[in-house]
């Protein structure tokens, strides 16, 4: 995390991405200050990296192609989102617009993600 960070970090962002570095920094903290790097509360966690880690995690219990562990069904995943906010980890209100304008319907497809992960493995 710390690698990542410093690595946005020295990157000149335009203004309106000048932050980014710290939202992805901060996507892997947890409202109760249960998550890492820095064990920062809801207070410090803003939320653009509030978002990222919503969306973080439904792609990691959802998506088929991690070899350490089987996809989860949608509904599993929706179900353990709302078990997190429930329990104060994750923003409840960003978790239920999540669900209530579906938008992880439009998360690109498994088509796509494989034309960019050959496009991402050309020698160039």
């Amino acid at each position: 995390m710390e690698a990542t960070y410093n690595f946005l970090k020295s990157i000149p962002w335009t203004d309106n991405l000048k932050h980014i570095a710290e939202y992805a920094y901060a996507h892997h903290e947890k409202l109760d200050g249960s998550g890492y790097p820095r064990h920062l509360g809801a207070k410090d966690i803003p939320i653009q990296a509030r978002i990222i880690t919503i969306a973080d995690i439904f792609d990691a219990l959802t998506e088929s192609h991690r070899p350490y562990k089987p996809a989860l069904p949608c509904a599993d995943a929706l179900e353990i989102l709302r078990r997190e906010a429930g329990a104060g980890r994750l923003d409840k209100g960003l978790v239920d617009v999540l669900i209530q304008t579906r938008a992880y319907e439009r998360a690109p497809t498994r088509r796509w993600r494989k034309r960019r992960r050959s496009w991402l493995s050309i020698d160039r």
